[in-house]
């Protein structure tokens, strides 16, 4: 019971984190793109993973293993180019709560090919959390206000995004469950990295950093590290099934910072589902 609640505990950071760094990355994104972002994002999290391979004993990986963790870290930036598009082309009150809907599919993958389990309080407190963080990330009055051509624009995309990284979250879950949780973290940070610069150069597209422009995402990756961290570790204390919908729950931070510190009104609908994932985490926690 102690280590379920530490996950519990380590998923609340996570999702504390991501919110927070999910705010700051929408502000920094307006002036510098997401794909700079996505890529120079990752370097502070990699010299601090990097720090602790030193201190930690960090295990070998066979080539099954690291043939899966390649998998992963594309089905990652895929889904994150993929979240990308769908915002471009696409309305964020449909494209938002579909992609936060991924925490259902790593679940969903978590119960049916590693044998997870939980009660049936914390079943309803997974659905509450899932549902709650699709309500919060978008205003149904905009919503509403769309024509219905436009709705669609966008959506077919950012499903695809949710199962990618429902996918990519589940994978990962299963090298920390295999491998401890630094090395899969590792590699994911440079692959994506990676991946993400020769995509990014495939399309002609600069993220070349300025001086000014490092500080935030120093930032903004520090932020990130201690995220993906909380949430790995919290994955080894407790099972994919509880961690992943509390960390996926970070829309509702995000939306919470806008709310009260930017002093952006919120929808009834945004209400009930902060609520409603609260009430989810809650139940979570029993």
């Amino acid at each position: 019971m102690y280590l379920l609640h530490y996950g519990i505990l380590l998923g609340l950071v996570a999702m504390l984190g991501w919110g927070v760094g999910d705010t700051l990355s929408g502000i920094i994104s307006k002036e510098q793109g997401s794909l700079k972002i996505a890529a120079w994002s990752q370097f502070p999290g990699i010299v601090l993973l990097l720090a602790l391979a030193f201190i930690y004993k960090v295990p070998q990986i066979s080539a099954y293993y690291l043939f899966l963790q390649l998998a992963d870290a594309a089905i990652l930036t895929l889904s994150a180019v993929a979240f990308f598009e769908a915002m471009k082309i696409g309305e964020i009150s449909i494209v938002s709560p579909i992609s936060a809907s991924w925490a259902a599919f790593t679940v969903i993958l978590s119960l049916l090919l590693l044998g997870e389990s939980a009660g049936q309080l914390q079943y309803i407190g997974i659905a509450l959390a899932i549902a709650g963080t699709a309500l919060a990330s978008f205003k149904l009055e905009g919503a509403r206000s769309m024509r219905r051509r436009k709705r669609a624009l966008g959506a077919d995309i950012a499903f695809i995004s949710a199962l990618g990284f429902g996918l990519g979250f589940f994978i990962l879950n299963v090298l920390i469950i295999q491998l401890g949780w630094l090395l899969p973290t590792i590699l994911n940070s440079i692959l994506i990295a990676i991946f993400v610069m020769i995509y990014a150069r495939s399309k002609g597209i600069d993220i070349s950093l300025k001086k000014d422009e490092r500080k935030p995402l120093l930032w903004l990756g520090i932020i990130y590290v201690i995220s993906i961290i909380a949430y790995s570790i919290g994955i080894t204390q407790s099972y994919a099934v509880i961690v992943a919908p509390i960390a996926a729950a970070s829309p509702v931070i995000t939306v919470s910072i806008v709310i009260l510190f930017l002093k952006e009104r919120p929808s009834k609908n945004q209400v009930v589902g902060i609520a409603a994932a609260l009430c989810g985490i809650i139940l979570l926690s029993i």
